[in-house]
């Protein structure tokens, strides 16, 4: 099996709205602040240019690589030069408003620009207006079809279909489109749309409107984005920060990939070799898209998580719970000898201790036995580790598919969370940890599949570390610390005997590893990462690092407490900024930093007269304070 090249993340140096792909999938435009070309070679981005643009809110690149368009919140459209990257035509007449769509016919002769009520049609050769295709509300997208006959249009009430050749209205359906800036509305070949819908990705057919398939989602929102291969075998969904893969014959969910903030764009090269997306702040992350539809075969498998029986005695199996994996081995030879005839349960288990304890070749000779005696899960999981152990990891991989090919129906998530773990241990980390955002995806208890991505993503920040990779390795940690928000009492006694990983305290583990990053980088502000999501106005994620922060530092619990209350203030959780204010009062009585907290949390309460209460002791307080910059 062909192995993915692991995602590349980029901080593209301006806040990120939107993406969108050359022709020839050659190069990447990010836009934002300013738009930016970015060279793309084999996942790899090389940026080429920076063009000049007041918030770029939509892209567009035209079919002959020639030209880009940006729609900006000034109310412009802006096309470039792809050979000079200077500005061939900026076009302002007819629209008000945040442009919210921009989009090129496939032969590169004009553009469509959606705005306010309108949507113009420009004519590239002259750079003059051409159609003007009037809307009862604020248009939030347009498209060109396939061929360039028709150009598809939506508001938040409704969406359209024109003639591009003389402007005439062919059909107006009233459905609620979620999405905006171009990215809830996309032609399914040339007689279908696909738009996003509250709580649905729904097909219609533009003759007459009429709905002919559906696929359930869940938030939508007005930042969530679809995208199309050329094949039109998935549809890419992303909606806050998940990105979820739908088969579109079966309407089957096959995978998904989480992201740690808010994603703000999705982008398909043309090729159909990566897929882009453009997430809250400054980053974008590529990742080679195929062999993303065979990278697990999820429609063969149940939704449950079923661990396999070892079927072996209590005492080598208490000793190998225990790790005491000595004790273990001896008491299943023993077990062996005592036995008139091979115990193929009883050998695989033993092939997989002595795989724990790198007796490779025992541990092979072993499984080779067991599996020929008795195929079975164990005994083929013993025989893939015994494998990379001696560093023979095609083999390994094999092993566990012929597993999957006897046990999908009743093992079938557990071997592959298994072959996932055995990937990470082979050095292919990235596809691994991959591996089981797929998983989570479809396994009803995927609670299990986040613990063990937590703890990869706790062992590739150690790699981090040890290679002074600190900004590696602190994003690591931070994504271990998201992933064990979804922690489960449920023992994954099978996963960590198989494996050898101890899943106990992990979550304190992790933190303290977090901790000891940012120290090791230099930043002994732990509060940091929270000061960037408020600046970035991700509050909750704010709210989640200054957490972090006072449970690993609490000899500065004081400042961290008054800065978490004004997150909980900006995400509207009155309540908790009170309680946070309260305890920096108790903290430190003589500061009035606690009272200025307090005073604005009543104040979001409407309980004016305690608010005034407080806003005259936080006077008092900088009255009598000795500090010059108190005063």
């Amino acid at each position: 099996m062909t192995a993915r090249p692991p995602p590349i993340e980029i901080d593209v140096g301006h806040k990120l709205q939107t993406t969108a792909f050359s022709a020839n999938g050659e190069y990447l435009v990010s836009g934002g602040d300013g738009a930016r070309v970015w060279r793309v070679e084999d996942v790899r981005l090389k940026q080429l240019a920076t063009m000049k643009a007041g918030g770029v809110q939509c892209l567009a690149v035209s079919n002959d690589g020639k030209l880009i368009a940006a729609g900006t919140t000034s109310g412009k459209a802006i096309v470039w030069d792809t050979k000079t990257y200077e500005p061939v035509w900026t076009f302002k007449k007819g629209m008000q408003g945040n442009i919210n769509g921009v989009d090129f016919s496939p032969d590169s002769t004009r553009l469509v620009s959606a705005s306010n009520k309108t949507a113009i049609v420009w004519d590239m050769a002259v750079g003059k207006q051409v159609q003007t295709l009037r809307h009862e509300g604020r248009v939030t997208g347009a498209k060109y079809s396939p061929q360039g006959d028709r150009i598809a249009t939506a508001t938040s009430r409704s969406f359209q279909v024109w003639d591009s050749n003389d402007g005439r209205l062919l059909l107006n359906r009233n459905v609620a489109v979620i999405p905006e800036y171009n990215t809830g509305l996309l032609w399914f070949g040339n007689n279908h749309l696909l738009v996003v819908l509250d709580s649905a990705i729904r097909q219609f057919e533009t003759s007459s409107g009429s709905a002919v398939s559906e696929w359930p989602v869940s938030d939508t929102g007005s930042s969530s984005c679809i995208a199309l291969p050329k094949n039109g075998e998935f549809i890419a969904y992303s909606t806050r920060r998940s990105l979820t893969f739908w088969d579109t014959s079966t309407h089957t969910r096959l995978g998904l990939i989480q992201h740690p903030q808010d994603i703000r764009s999705v982008a398909l090269s043309p090729d159909d070799r990566f897929i882009a997306t453009g997430r809250e702040g400054r980053k974008i992350t590529i990742r080679s898209l195929f062999p993303f539809a065979n990278s697990i075969p999820l429609s063969r498998l149940h939704t449950t998580f079923q661990e396999p029986d070892f079927r072996i005695d209590d005492p080598p199996l208490d000793a190998w719970k225990q790790d005491h994996l000595a004790n273990a081995d001896a008491l299943l030879t023993s077990a062996i000898h005592e036995s008139r005839d091979l115990n193929p349960p009883v050998l695989a288990s033993r092939a997989l201790v002595r795989a724990r304890l790198q007796h490779w070749d025992a541990a092979l000779e072993d499984a080779e036995k067991a599996t020929q005696l008795q195929p079975s899960v164990i005994g083929y999981i013993a025989k893939s580790i015994a494998h990379v152990g001696k560093g023979e990891r095609h083999k390994a991989y094999e092993a566990c598919d012929i597993a999957f090919e006897l046990f999908h129906s009743s093992h079938g998530t557990f071997i592959l969370l298994i072959k996932a773990i055995i990937m990470f241990m082979a050095g292919e980390q990235r596809d691994a940890i991959s591996r089981v955002d797929d998983l989570i995806a479809t396994v009803h208890l995927n609670s299990i599949c986040y613990v063990v991505q937590a703890y990869m993503y706790l062992l590739l920040g150690n790699s981090q570390m040890e290679a002074s990779d600190y900004k590696g390795s602190i994003q690591s940690f931070e994504y271990a610390r998201a992933r064990m928000q979804h922690h489960t009492s449920q023992p994954l006694f099978v996963v960590s005997m198989v494996s050898g990983w101890k899943f106990d305290n992990l979550d304190i583990t992790i933190r303290q590893r977090l901790c000891e990053a940012l120290c090791a980088a230099g930043d002994f502000s732990l509060e940091h990462p929270g000061d960037t999501a408020v600046d970035a106005q991700q509050y909750h994620e704010a709210i989640s690092h200054y957490t972090t922060a006072l449970s690993l530092n609490p000899l500065s619990q004081q400042g961290v407490l008054i800065k978490r209350s004004k997150a909980f203030l900006a995400a509207g959780s009155w309540k908790q900024a009170l309680d946070d204010a309260n305890k920096a009062i108790t903290l430190d009585p003589s500061s009035p930093w606690g009272y200025e907290m307090k005073h604005a949390a009543l104040h979001k309460a409407r309980d004016y007269d305690n608010a005034i209460d407080a806003f005259e002791e936080m006077l008092s307080k900088i009255a009598q304070s000795p500090a010059p910059d108190v005063q």
